[in-house]
């Protein structure tokens, strides 16, 4: 699977465990997937990890496409 990104803004660490309704009526908040991850590039035109476990367990892919964008890809691990 592969897909377009845009980079966005940090998150304010508190996201990661909160679950609810955003201020001003943005929307809700939920958890996807957690799990843990191995580090394996982390250049300017290249971020890749090794998902180790959950339902996306694999390797992710970030390639710096131009300005903002980046193509992301997920190859699953059976």
């Amino acid at each position: 699977v592969e897909v377009m990104a845009i980079a966005l803004a940090d998150h304010r660490a508190h996201y990661l465990d909160y679950k609810g309704p955003l201020s001003d009526g943005r929307g809700e908040v939920s958890r996807v997937a957690s799990g843990a991850l191995e580090w394996i590039e982390a250049s300017e035109a290249l971020r890749q990890v090794r998902l180790l476990d959950g339902p996306l367990a694999g390797l992710a892919s970030l390639h710096h496409v131009e300005g903002n964008h980046w193509s992301l890809g997920v190859k699953r691990e059976c």
